[in-house]
């Protein structure tokens, strides 16, 4: 089974600010992004699977209407969502106090954001559904999610420790490639373009 992790295209928000679980709308020249997106899988899904925020799922909706496989299956999963930055979403990142923020930044794979979430609990959900999708029958399989979600995944598909994983720069649209041969044997095209 191939699996496409896409990143949503760029959002409607300002520079600066911390956003996980808003629901940040997309702006209006969207389409024209996600036919980029769409020219860089140049596979057809049998499944398809967005996060429920509207970032992924408008994306991931453009992609079932251009696909040619009949009757995809379509599904949104809340384990898809981006890390919960609890009380510091939608906050500009020089706003957040620098003593909170420094002890999140050192550990931010332990430490839980304030009223959100650690990167091990996001981590955590988004290996629940990866389990779950192994189950599932298909040559290609897509799934719109956000950075922190496709950083989780490759880091485990790559055995790399989760205090690495932002050194994987994951862009706007861009698509990497999980190749499941057997639970044993896992190919990862790393690709961000």
């Amino acid at each position: 089974m191939n699996i496409y992790l896409i990143r949503h295209t760029q959002p409607k928000i300002d520079a600066g600010i911390c956003y996980g679980q808003a629901d940040i709308p997309l702006p209006d020249d969207a389409p024209q992004s996600f036919k980029k997106v769409i020219s860089k899988i140049g596979v057809v899904p049998q499944h398809i699977y967005t996060s429920p925020l509207v970032r992924c799922e408008q994306l991931a909706e453009a992609i079932l209407e251009k696909t040619s496989y009949q009757n995809p299956s379509f599904f949104t999963d809340k384990r898809l969502m981006e890390m919960d930055f609890g009380d510091w979403e939608n906050v500009a990142w020089d706003d957040i106090p620098e003593d909170t923020l420094s002890k999140w930044s050192e550990d931010f794979v332990n430490e839980k954001v304030p009223n959100g979430e650690s990167f091990v609990e996001l981590n955590k959900r988004v290996l629940s559904f990866w389990d779950e999708l192994l189950t599932k029958k298909a040559e290609h399989a897509v799934v719109v999610t956000h950075a922190g979600v496709i950083r989780a995944l490759l880091s485990n598909a790559m055995n790399l420790d989760l205090k690495y994983a932002f050194r994987l720069g994951i862009d706007y649209g861009g698509v990497s490639c999980i190749e499941v041969k057997s639970p044993e044997m896992v190919l990862v095209r790393y690709m961000n373009r």
